[in-house]
């Protein structure tokens, strides 16, 4: 989970007094894939323009429009070899559907190919995208995701409400699901499946006159109650539809509902004297966790939690799903940085640099993409990092205060 209201309070104390000096090489450029995309130009040319730009978001790949129809004979296939492209995409209309296929052109062998229909061409679209790039870099694109951040709004009297907007990261057109008069702050996807939509919502933290309560949310901008009692809830992980841990008042908690007896449990994990914040589940069920500017790791068999051996000051990790990958922002020459490593916290890469403090990193489901916020010169807004090439993308306005992004799960029904 991200950094919390308690941790950016300790914001101005790591920047003042500690910070250190890592000698770390940054990135180099990667090799960027072409391939060659023929299209029907009567009926394609907007879809072909579409799919073209969701590769080359990438940043890693690219296509080249040529306009043509399906390959009867391999020659049409294998003349795009001395043009330079290992790979051709064909696409064509099937009256309510798209065929595609992709071919390799050095032996006009198809390597993909189906027939794909959706509720929009729009999203059609976005399934062949995510089924080519897929296919050709053997790991999940970031197509059928969606960013979910908070954004901060004068209003008529000059104070400020607050937004939870979704934004799309291939196009950063960005929707508004929910206006709150009060604070809104630490979104977070609760875990849905691919089959039922009903399952595709968020948890939210909102500041009330008596306390921050913990808020579902669904697509529709529909609210409810989820922890609301005295204290301060801001930060939450989910490991299953009956696990979740929760910072509240600055310790950790663990809620666990037993379907059988239908009860659930309430229980403190750290000590009420740290200040902890930004829970994230490894796949063992242990938990990471940040406090007084390091990262603990809290064993759930040992009921006992252990620093990281992590130099210098650390907050707000996040976990990768998949592979237990750690993000984290740390302090480098008074600046705050977003670096990786293990999850025992070794094989630290520095993956941002320059000006600017970056805090809130959240992985994206692929792993290939973190999302950030990034503060400079007075401006709050949502970045994206491409660990593959090492690029930042900013994708919000500057005149706009944006924070706390949350990358969802993959799924089509986000764009149905």
């Amino acid at each position: 989970m991200r950094i919390s209201i308690l941790v950016l309070v300790m914001l101005a104390y790591v920047l003042e007094i500690h910070t250190e000096e890592f000698k770390i090489n940054k990135p180099q450029s990667v090799h960027i894939a072409s391939l060659a995309l023929v299209y029907d130009q009567e009926v394609l040319h907007n879809d072909a323009v579409l799919l073209q730009k969701m590769l080359a978001s990438t940043g890693v790949m690219e296509a080249t429009l040529f306009v043509g129809s399906m390959p009867i004979t391999k020659k049409q296939i294998t003349d795009y070899l001395p043009k330079g492209f290992s790979t051709v995409l064909f696409i064509q209309q099937d009256h309510d559907h798209i065929r595609w296929r992709l071919y390799d052109t050095t032996q006009a062998e198809m390597l993909l190919g189906k027939q794909t229909g959706s509720s929009s061409s729009a999203l059609t679209i976005r399934l062949i995208a995510d089924a080519v790039y897929t296919y050709l870099f053997n790991h999940e694109s970031y197509f059928l995701t969606k960013l979910a951040y908070i954004k901060k709004t004068p209003t008529v009297r000059n104070k400020k409400r607050t937004e939870l907007c979704l934004l799309d990261p291939v196009d950063g057109h960005s929707t508004t699901i929910l206006k709150d008069a009060r604070i809104l702050v630490a979104p977070e996807w609760a875990a849905f499946s691919e089959d039922n939509a009903s399952k595709i919502w968020l948890t939210v933290s909102e500041f009330t006159p008596g306390n921050v309560r913990l808020l579902g949310l669904d697509m529709k901008g529909r609210t409810w109650p989820i922890i609301d009692v005295e204290g301060t809830c801001v930060g939450v992980a989910q490991y299953n539809d009956c696990t979740f841990a929760y910072s509240k008042s600055g310790t950790i908690w663990l809620y666990s509902y037993d379907k059988k007896s239908k009860k659930g449990v309430h229980r403190r994990l750290t000590k009420a004297h740290q200040t902890c914040g930004c829970p994230s589940f490894l796949k063992s069920g242990d938990i990471i966790y940040s406090s007084n500017g390091k990262i603990y790791r809290y064993a759930m068999n040992a009921q006992e939690s252990l620093p990281l051996p992590l130099v210098g000051n650390c907050m707000g990790p996040d976990v990768h799903a998949a592979t237990d990958r750690i993000v984290f922002s740390r302090s480098i020459n008074g600046v705050l940085q977003i670096h990786a490593c293990n999850s025992q916290g070794e094989a630290v890469k520095q993956l941002t640099f320059g000006p600017g403090n970056k805090v809130d990193p959240c992985w994206s489901a692929c792993g290939n993409y973190i999302a950030y916020t990034r503060c400079h010169e007075g401006r709050e807004q949502i970045a994206l990092l491409n660990c593959l090439n090492g690029v930042e993308k900013i994708v919000t306005p500057a005149e706009e205060y944006c924070g706390y992004p949350a990358w969802s799960d993959k799924s089509s029904r986000l764009y149905a």
